[in-house]
């Protein structure tokens, strides 16, 4: 199992790492999917055409552990599944602490 970020309908924003010796056309997104094993009916299942990894990706050291999944086809936001929100344009983040 993978986790990932929903940037669009069609990219899925995930660690490198967690796809290592994965074939794409093997993956299965299903987005919308909060309590696992039940399902609640808003889920919705997409194949994984391509995987991008960070083109300097380390897999020895894991360092820029990042990659992104394009879907075989859009999903459907709804109020159970949406992209992740993003900063608004010039937006400053110097002096702020972070975690990821």
């Amino acid at each position: 199992m993978v986790t990932g970020s929903i940037l669009n309908t069609l990219f899925i924003l995930t660690a490198a790492h967690c796809l290592k010796y994965k074939i794409p056309s093997h993956l299965k997104v299903i987005a919308g999917d909060h309590h696992r094993p039940n399902r609640e009916g808003w889920e919705q299942e997409r194949n994984v055409s391509y995987v991008f990894n960070h083109l300097d990706y380390n897999w020895d050291t894991d360092v820029n552990d990042i990659a992104l999944m394009v879907l075989s086809a859009p999903l459907e936001f709804n109020k159970h599944i949406a992209s992740i929100s993003y900063p608004k344009d010039r937006t400053r983040f110097q002096g702020f602490v972070s975690y990821v």
